[in-house]
């Protein structure tokens, strides 16, 4: 059984913030955004595509908290534009606590690589429908040993269809994603369904290279399966 004190992890914790804050700037200032930028989703996956040879930089930040378990991690994400309908991006998770009774673990979580293959593109005045297939894989990179472990101990498959309408106004998603989870040692994973649906609205049409303020509404549905 792996167990930390959580009086040794504060200054480890305190490093990775200031490592976080700079590494954010430095994106901010050496990979600055492009003139014109698409609105997806914040909680999920939405059909758009980077530009061909673009690259992006994102980061989520994640907590959860159930009874006496609790998570807090951070996952940096690169976004590349292999064409400009298909990219490619690696999820790369580090948890920072992971905390079951008094059990604490920290580390690498598992790595994700998933791609994005937008098949359709409509335009017409002030608006555009899209729609893109997504495949993703994570690996089991976080230690099962660890008690709490940080990963699933499986090579996990992820298929999804992302459909989005975008207009000077009006903005609607609907994401449906299947994640398929084999075998890990002798347990039987449990299969996921995932579906996402998010409207938005654009309550003023501001300058084309201005300051843009869109308001979205999101909600998420989640079956899973019995481990």
């Amino acid at each position: 059984m792996y167990h930390d004190a959580p009086v040794d992890q504060e200054p480890a914790r305190f490093l990775w913030v200031v490592v976080l804050f700079l590494w954010v700037t430095l994106v901010a200032v050496f990979f600055p955004a492009p003139g014109t930028m698409a609105h997806e989703p914040v909680f999920s996956l939405g059909p758009e595509t980077i530009f061909e040879d673009g690259v992006g930089v994102e980061l989520e930040v994640e907590f959860e908290k159930a009874d006496e378990e609790r998570e807090t991690s951070f996952h940096y994400e690169v976004i590349y534009g292999l064409r400009e309908n298909l990219s490619l991006t690696a999820v790369i998770p580090h948890v920072v606590e992971k905390r079951e009774g008094a059990n604490v673990t920290d580390g690498l979580g598992d790595v994700a690589l998933r791609a994005k293959y937008r098949f359709f593109r409509k335009n017409s005045l002030g608006a555009q429908d899209l729609a893109s297939l997504i495949y993703g894989v994570k690996f089991p990179s976080g230690s099962g040993d660890r008690e709490p472990p940080l990963g699933s101990g499986a090579v996990d498959h992820l298929f999804g269809l992302s459909l989005g309408h975008e207009s000077t106004t009006w903005y609607g998603f609907v994401t449906g994603r299947y994640v398929l989870r084999p075998e890990a040692g002798t347990r039987e994973k449990g299969d996921r369904i995932l579906v996402d649906i998010a409207g938005g609205f654009r309550p003023w049409l501001r300058p084309y290279k201005s300051w843009d303020l869109i308001t979205l509404l999101e909600t998420s549905y989640a079956y899973a399966g019995r481990d």
